[in-house]
């Protein structure tokens, strides 16, 4: 912690393994999810590991480098920010059975969405297409030089 009580700035890391969310379904939170890898609803969260590092300050919260295990669901991992006003903005990644996810979780902790993010797939897929040199490399080979 540092600074003064009413600018305070907490960071550090968070740590949390072998934890059960009783009366969360993070699963049917994430229904797109479902469709897509065939996660199935069960009333509590399994959490095998959760970790993560943030900056807490009164201009909103930074998390980085959120990485968190459901047996249930798969790995999800991300960052993003939570304002001051409670309101999210997470850039995640799922793997599920295989298939990589990109998602978003916005709205506010008490209203929180889970959202496919198609943006980040329609990037993700141009580069699977595309590889490693991405548009330039994908018409060069179109068009040569």
């Amino acid at each position: 912690m540092e600074g003064a009580l009413d600018r305070l700035v907490t960071s550090g890391t968070l740590s949390l393994d072998n934890t059960r969310l009783a009366g969360f379904d993070l699963g049917s939170k994430m229904a797109f999810l479902e469709a897509l890898a065939g996660v199935n609803a069960n009333p509590n969260t399994e959490i095998q590991t959760l970790g993560a590092s943030f900056r807490a300050s009164p201009a909103g919260t930074q998390v980085e480098n959120l990485r968190l295990v459901v047996p249930s669901i798969g790995n999800l991992e991300g960052a993003g920010s939570v304002s001051p006003s409670n309101a999210l903005a997470f850039q995640m990644r799922a793997a599920v059975r295989g298939v990589r996810v990109p998602f978003l979780i916005q709205g506010t902790e008490s209203d929180r969405a889970f959202r496919p993010d198609v943006e980040g797939m329609a990037k993700q897929e141009l580069k699977t297409i595309t590889g490693k040199d991405g548009v330039k490399g994908l018409l060069k080979g179109m068009f040569g030089k």
